[in-house]
C-alpha cells in the first residue's frame, strides 16, 4: 500500500521549490504544517516555503509561540533586538517551550525578518481552565484570519490535525478540527490543507522521561534515505488527520536557544 503510493510522490528541493507546488499552496486560505518540535529541518523547510510564497503576496505566519511574546517579537522584527527575546522566560527555561524555543526557531525568525511581505502571529494562548488549549488557539487563529492573505502555520503535529481524535482520546478536538468548525463552512478541505512532517533522526524536546535529544522513527515502508524529501497527498483517516505527508529524510536536533 505505502510502496504503491510512492509512485505518486512529489519531489521537494529546499533550494528550488517546484512552481507547481507553490501554485497549489497559493490556492489555500490556510496551510498547517505539523512538526516534531526541536529539529533543524522543520523550521528551515517552513521558512523556505514562506519566502517563496511571500515573493508575490503578503503572508501571515502563525507560530506556536506564546501570545505574550508579541511585543518582543515585533520589536525584533523592526530592529533585530535579540536582548528583548532573550529576557523572556519562555526562552530562558527550555522546559516551558519543549523545543519550540530552539536555535532553529530563532533562525526562522531571523529569516522572516528579512522578508517584506510577512506578518508574524504568535497564537499560543495557553488554557483558561474551562476550554482546551487547542480550542483557544483555533479561536485566536480564526479571529486573526484575513480574507485577503493566506495563513501559514507551523505547529506541533497534534494541533495541525484537521480531524478530531488523537491516539489517547478519539474525541479530542484538535486545533485544526476546531478551526474548520469555527469557520462554519468558510474553511474546508478545498481551501485548507495540513502537511505532516515525517522524518527520522533526532530532535531536542521534552518528553515524559526528560528534556533532551530523542530519537524519531519513520513509519515503515517509506523512503528513509537522508536526501529523500518528497510530498504525498493522503486521506485524513490514513495520515493522522493530515491531508499530506511531507517527508524530510534524516533530521538533526536543534538545542534550545540560550540568548
Amino acid at each position: 500500500m505505502i510502496l504503491s503510493k510512492l509512485k505518486h510522490a512529489i519531489p521537494f528541493d529546499l533550494h528550488a521549490i517546484e512552481e507547481s507546488f507553490l501554485d497549489t499552496l497559493r490556492t489555500q486560505h490556510v496551510v498547517l504544517f505539523g512538526e516534531i518540535h526541536g529539529t533543524k529541518e522543520c523550521p528551515a523547510v517552513f521558512a523556505a516555503m514562506v519566502k517563496a510564497l511571500s515573493s508575490r503576496r503578503h503572508v501571515i505566519v502563525g507560530l506556536e509561540l506564546p501570545t505574550s511574546l508579541k511585543a518582543s517579537i515585533s520589536l525584533f522584527m523592526k530592529n533585530g533586538d535579540l536582548d528583548g527575546l532573550a529576557e523572556q522566560p519562555f526562552f530562558q527555561q527550555p522546559a516551558l517551550h519543549t523545543g519550540r524555543g530552539s536555535e532553529a526557531i530563532l533562525h526562522l525568525l531571523e529569516e522572516l525578518r528579512c522578508l517584506n511581505n510577512v506578518a508574524i502571529l504568535c497564537f499560543d494562548t495557553g488554557s483558561d481552565g474551562s476550554r482546551s488549549r487547542d480550542t483557544l488557539m483555533a479561536e485566536f487563529l480564526w479571529k486573526n484570519l484575513s480574507s485577503h492573505h493566506p495563513l501559514l502555520v507551523l505547529s506541533g503535529n497534534i494541533h495541525t490535525r484537521l480531524s478530531k481524535g488523537v491516539p489517547w482520546n478519539q474525541n479530542f478536538k484538535t486545533m485544526g478540527s476546531e478551526l474548520l468548525c469555527l469557520s462554519k463552512g468558510e474553511l474546508h478541505l478545498a481551501n485548507t490543507s495540513s502537511y505532516l512532517f515525517r522524518c527520522s533522526g533526532y530532535a531536542w524536546n521534552c518528553q515524559r522521561d526528560a528534556c533532551g535529544e530523542h530519537q524519531i522513527h519513520l513509519k515503515r515502508g517509506y523512503d528513509n534515505s537522508p536526501e529523500a524529501m518528497y510530498i504525498l497527498e493522503e486521506t485524513l483517516s490514513e495520515n493522522d488527520g493530515h491531508s499530506h505527508s511531507f517527508f524530510l529524510g534524516k533530521v538533526r536536533p536543534s538545542p534550545p536557544w540560550k540568548g
